[in-house]
């Protein structure tokens, strides 16, 4: 590889890296501005002062994490457009797994979009829904879309809706903990005066570390669902099936063969199409501290790992 080849893709890697944490930047710094602002609204609005101030910070993420919990379940629907399923074949197969998984039937929906996707959503397991794209149906096996289904299933078996809705309440609280810590600190400082800059900046690293953390949540939560695909439909290779499908092929529009012509082959057809994309992910690997899921060359080695034994 010659060193101009070798200074280009530094360059790329260092451009894509840049532009990332660019993105965050400014994210953590809208959503910092924002969150000083509606608190300080708030308190202004209500008379709020003094060591009450403090103690208002935390009814105040209190009561915006209760309303995200109250009307979340709302929201997702009128925004991805989900309608219940009448599909009596998809509700059974939904049923079938949830009986397993002994919790409560979830209500079933679709979304009208050629992404090929799911989600689980809702306040509780007694009222928790899946959503699945027409293009999950359309694209993946039979097997293949139970998997996800499975996959979905564990996260309401697991409540991971309600953890990560809590958990999402952590940045904040840190951001106001290190806000009012440093004003505190600063302002027994009677030379100095009070560090406000300091505090918000102070809050806003904190807030950013985390979130990285709940991102790592979130990402452990992800291989939970998995394992619980896995076990459940007692085939971890169709969810890794389905998630090299997802991530890596159904762009490329064409189908692979028929799954009772697959075994014929000498090397399956669509792992084969894997191969090459889950190296070039690996090349990523760094990006996935500030991802939501595990990159997806890691799920699928988990799933295959969990075949073999």
């Amino acid at each position: 590889m010659s060193v101009n080849l070798i200074k280009n893709k530094l360059h790329k890697s260092l451009g894509v890296l840049m532009k990332l944490a660019w993105a965050i930047f400014i994210t953590f710094f809208v959503m910092g501005i924002l969150l000083w602002v509606i608190f300080w609204a708030v308190a202004w609005l209500l008379g709020i002062t003094g060591s009450a101030l403090v103690y208002g910070v935390f009814l105040f993420i209190g009561f915006m994490v209760f309303i995200q919990w109250l009307i979340g379940p709302a929201i997702v629907k009128a925004t991805t457009g989900a309608k219940e399923c009448k599909d009596q074949k998809i509700i059974a197969m939904v049923y079938e797994i949830a009986d397993k998984a002994r919790i409560p039937r979830p209500k079933v929906y679709l979304v009208n979009n050629p992404t090929p996707n799911a989600f689980a959503f809702g306040r509780t397991q007694a009222s928790s829904n899946i959503a699945l794209h027409t293009g999950l149906l359309e694209k993946l096996s039979q097997d293949e879309v139970k998997a996800v289904i499975a996959h979905e299933i564990g996260h309401i078996k697991h409540r991971d809706m309600i953890v990560i809705t809590l958990a999402s309440a952590l940045p904040a609280i840190l951001y106001y903990i290190i806000y009012f810590g440093v004003i505190a600190a600063s302002s027994r400082n009677r030379e100095g005066g009070v560090n406000y800059l300091g505090a918000w900046l102070g809050g806003m690293v904190a807030q950013f570390f985390a979130t990285i953390l709940v991102l790592y949540l979130s990402r452990v939560r992800e291989y939970y669902a998995d394992s619980f695909s896995g076990h459940v439909t007692k085939k971890p290779k169709d969810l890794a099936s389905a998630l090299g499908k997802i991530s890596y092929t159904l762009t490329q529009v064409r189908q692979p063969s028929p799954t009772a012509m697959r075994s014929f082959y000498i090397a399956d057809e669509v792992s084969s199409k894997y191969s090459s994309q889950m190296e070039k992910e690996k090349g990523r690997a760094w990006m996935e501290m500030f991802m939501t899921h595990p990159l997806t060359y890691k799920r699928i080695k988990a799933l295959e790992k969990a075949s073999q034994s």
